[in-house]
């Protein structure tokens, strides 16, 4: 079973997901509840046929399908090796930041493992800190954590560098 949402990374915005079960693993658990399009209409009655449309609760959101499409041509214009590679950039310009100016992370980054995303110990006061200094950042299990993508720029970082040394 594989299940995801599409509106971070892909820039999708809400209401994107996808899930994948295979054929296995469906015979073996079968869906416990039945979505609109469970059903195949003849011209007497309605069959239950259980499988993957059980899993879909209602009308298909097509805006959603609109904006996943153009979130996913974006991302193939401007090639997922380059953003991927920008990313890295990014990240690699942030650790180095963080170490100059002293900013304890919460952990130790190896290159391979940079995904985009940087964790610091939250302190009281800080989450609010940056908000109001036009950082976004979201707070979980007791740590700030920042995400990066192409979008981002070095002035960024040095705007988020620069706030939490203010709040030291």
């Amino acid at each position: 079973m594989l299940g995801a949402s599409c509106y971070k990374w892909a820039l999708a915005g809400f209401g994107n997901g996808f899930m994948y079960i295979n054929q296995k693993t469906l015979d073996t658990y079968p869906p416990k509840t039945v979505g609109f399009n469970s059903f195949i209409s003849n011209e007497e009655s309605a069959e239950y046929i259980p499988g993957m449309r059980s899993y879909e609760p209602g009308h298909h959101d097509h805006v959603a399908f609109h904006k996943l499409g153009f979130a996913l041509q974006t991302i193939k214009e401007l090639n997922q090796d380059i953003i991927h590679t920008r990313i890295v950039e990014l990240m690699n310009y942030l650790v180095d930041q963080s170490d100059e100016a002293g900013i304890k992370l919460a952990y130790d980054f190896l290159d391979e493992n940079r995904l985009g995303i940087l964790v610091l110990p939250s302190k009281p006061g800080l989450l609010k800190h940056l908000q109001q200094h036009h950082v976004e950042v979201s707070e979980r299990g007791g740590n700030v954590r920042l995400g990066l993508h192409y979008y981002n720029n070095e002035e960024d970082i040095d705007a988020f560098v620069k706030a939490i040394s203010q709040f030291k």
